[in-house]
Parts: C-alpha cells; sequence; structure tokens
C-alpha cells in the first residue's frame, strides 16, 4: 500500500465520542492542492493513522483510523483549483466489527459472558496495543439468538438484557473512547472514578482573561449551560417518580402488576461520588412527589413473562428459562435514566484532549455575584460524568465541547 502524508493539508479536524455511542466518530476537511483525490484516487477505504498532540497538557493520542466516507467536494478556483473535501472516519476496530454480521446463539451463559466472546471475536484483533475492554460481570443466565446484527449492534443488543444486583440502574451501555470499549453501568465507572484522582475543572462568570494564567484557562470552561431546571410535567410522563410494569406471565397463566416508587428506591442508587445511598437531594419535595405522582397516572410497560418464577414447580419435559429479570431492569433504568439526563449540562473548554466518556470530573461552579466573594453554586458544582466530549481543531486552535450529566440535584461529594 501507498502511504501518503496529509498532515500539510488539514484545515479542521474533529472528533467525537459519547456514552451512547458504540463507536468513535470524526472527519477532517482536506484542502488538497496535490491531487490526492483524483490521482491517487482516495476511495473512503483508506486506513488513516493520525496522531494528535495537545500543547496544554502535553497529551498525545494515537488513533488508527479507516475513512468510510468523503463528502463536501468542491473545486476552490480562487486557489488554483484545488480540492477540498472532508474525509469522515471511525476507528479501524470499529470499521472490521462493523462489516462482519453476527448470527449466533448463546444457551444459559451470562450476558457478560457473550459480550467478552463477541469481543474476542470481532474486536481485539484491530484494537490497537494500548487500548482495553472494560467489561463488568453480570448476574443472571439467558438463553438468546443475535439476530444478524453487526457485532456493535449486537453489543446494545446484550446491554438491553443484561442485569446486576451491583448496580440497580441496570444501565449497561457499550461505548468506545480512545482508550477503548466499554460494556459497563454508570455506576461502575462512578466506582472507577473513586480509584483515581478526579480531574478539577472550573467555571465562573465573572474570569480572568489573562494570558499568563495558562494553567488556569486549561482547567476554566468557557462557556457553561444547564439548559433543563425541571419540568413537572415530562417528570409525570416519563415514569420520573412512579412507573409500573403489568407482567403477564405465560408459564403460571396469570397477571402482576409491579409499582415502582423512586423516593424509596433512590437509596439503592450510587450517586457520582461511586457509593450508594448518594442520591439525596430531590427536585421536588417529596409532599408534592407523594401528592402528585400516583399509581394511577403512572407510565405503565408490559411484560410477556416465559421465564419461571424462582420455586416454581416444573412441570415434566418443561425447561423454562432462569429468572430475566426484565421487570427490574425497565423500572430501574427507566427512572435512573430520567434523573441522570434530566440533568444534561454542556461546557467548551480550551486545548484538552484529555477528557474522555465515562470519566468522573470534579467541577466547581462560583455564584455570579457582584461583591465577587467567589461562594460555591452548591447545587452546580460537585462531581459529573463525562457523557460526550467533541474536539475541534480548527488550526492550531483546540476547543473540546462536553456534555456532562449529575444525578437529580445531587449536591455531595
Amino acid at each position: 500500500g501507498q502511504h501518503e502524508s496529509i498532515t500539510g493539508l488539514i484545515g479542521r479536524f474533529d472528533l467525537q465520542q459519547s456514552m451512547s455511542a458504540g463507536t468513535i466518530t470524526g472527519s477532517i476537511d482536506i484542502l488538497d492542492g496535490v491531487g490526492l483525490l483524483t490521482s491517487l484516487p482516495i476511495r473512503a477505504e483508506e486506513n488513516l493513522k493520525l496522531k494528535l498532540k495537545s500543547h496544554d497538557l502535553q497529551t498525545e493520542l494515537f488513533l488508527d483510523l479507516q475513512v468510510i466516507e468523503i463528502s463536501n467536494v468542491s473545486i476552490q478556483k480562487e486557489s488554483g483549483d484545488q480540492y477540498a473535501y472532508t474525509l469522515n472516519f471511525i476507528t479501524k476496530s470499529s470499521w472490521q466489527a462493523t462489516i462482519q454480521n453476527v448470527i449466533t446463539a448463546f444457551r444459559s451463559k451470562s450476558a457478560s459472558y457473550c459480550a467478552k466472546q463477541l469481543f474476542n471475536r470481532h474486536f481485539k484483533k484491530h484494537l490497537g496495543k494500548n487500548r482495553t475492554f472494560n467489561v463488568e460481570p453480570s448476574d443472571g443466565e439467558m438463553r438468546l439468538v443475535i439476530p444478524d446484527y453487526n457485532p456493535i449492534q449486537a453489543m446494545g443488543f446484550l446491554c438491553a438484557k443484561a442485569f446486576t444486583n451491583k448496580s440497580k440502574s441496570s444501565t449497561f451501555r457499550f461505548f468506545e473512547t480512545v482508550d477503548g470499549y466499554n460494556w459497563v453501568t454508570d455506576e461502575w465507572l462512578l466506582e472507577q472514578a473513586n480509584n483515581t484522582e478526579r480531574k478539577k475543572l472550573k467555571y465562573s462568570p465573572i474570569v480572568d482573561r489573562n494570558p499568563l494564567q495558562g494553567p488556569v484557562i486549561i482547567e476554566t470552561l468557557s462557556e457553561f449551560t444547564t439548559s433543563n431546571h425541571v419540568n413537572t410535567l415530562k417528570d409525570l410522563t416519563n415514569g420520573a417518580y412512579k412507573n409500573s410494569v403489568m407482567e403477564i406471565d405465560f408459564t403460571t397463566k396469570k397477571k402482576r402488576d409491579f409499582h415502582y416508587d423512586y423516593v424509596k428506591k433512590k437509596s439503592k442508587y450510587k450517586g457520582m461520588q461511586g457509593k450508594a445511598g448518594g442520591v439525596t437531594s430531590l427536585k421536588h419535595s417529596e409532599s408534592f412527589i407523594k401528592d402528585t405522582f400516583t399509581k394511577e397516572n403512572a407510565p405503565q410497560t408490559v411484560v410477556y413473562r416465559d421465564w419461571s418464577a424462582a420455586g416454581f414447580e416444573q412441570k415434566p419435559g418443561q425447561v423454562p428459562r432462569s429468572e430475566q429479570h426484565m421487570t427490574e431492569i425497565i423500572q430501574n433504568r427507566r427512572a435512573y435514566h430520567y434523573h441522570l439526563n434530566e440533568n444534561m449540562c454542556t461546557a467548551i473548554i480550551r486545548g484538552r484532549l484529555d477528557i474522555k466518556p465515562g470519566e468522573v470530573i470534579d467541577l466547581s461552579v462560583l455564584e455570579p455575584n457582584a461583591t465577587l466573594e467567589g461562594k460555591q453554586n452548591k447545587r452546580l458544582s460537585g462531581y459529573y460524568l463525562i457523557y460526550a466530549t467533541s474536539h475541534n481543531v480548527s488550526g492550531t486552535d483546540l476547543k473540546t465541547e462536553l456534555a456532562m450529566v449529575k444525578f437529580d440535584w445531587e449536591t455531595g461529594k
């Protein structure tokens, strides 16, 4: 294969990572005066080796990428008929996984066992030497058929069915960062953060723009937005405090109702500081929750149960599936996700390549008061889980956009 250096042709570059995406994606704008597009030609089948270095913290990234699309092609008349175009890419490991399909069955295996098998088969070979795969053990056994998905979709399919007693939220996610892949719950990530030093960031509405304050600038958010304060109607329709599952049991021919109450359950979830019982402060007062959110107006889901209840007598010749925890998964995931995502904040920071989804940062937000006492805003300060990042390099300027989540109106660290 031919190797070409395109460093001199890059005009703009971006890299997106998110806890809701199985792959990293990105793009590069090229101004091509050497005719790579037509003479080589570039066909969106190329391997792209990218080295990025951020000078502020000397963060280096080496990425093994695959070009999957060439778009926005135009001829720049004013600059001597140069071609301008955008190369869109994903990592080589995700590309290799995307071009395969999985039709396979697992019998009496845990979801995490299945995830490991799929990973070893489809991702591992092209993972790259410094990247890892984190997988959190799940409980219970399942019989399942993966119906012709690509491996990234198959991993998401396993996440949807996975359950663990350790993380009550049941929010298994499969996502890729520059460090590798994760098949874990949010609580697993919060617990990991307890074993590392969290990066400290700050935001103050009144900011000192002194260029000599370099270290301060790379720790300071230049913009910080919290769009959702509280939306009571949305809380109601999304089952934030109460939701119910009607279980129709094919094995016993009975129907059962399960009512979920967030106020009673919240102490089981791990807060942003990685300990259970961390979720303390609620958006609404408890008396308002009790009066407003009722069993009757709680959104309902139906589960068709084809597995046997514990202690259920088996008829000869029947091999029912073991407990699948679907009701618990649905109820906990619904409420937990809602309380987490409703507090999503967005921010912009300069010169940071090192911040990745799944990390927890320690943010201090100062109150905008004229006396400049520098008091902390208790509700907005604290630990946040980084949900998504977008690194954008234009010329030599690196801007990182962050989406961060925090559980309920949690104030304690």
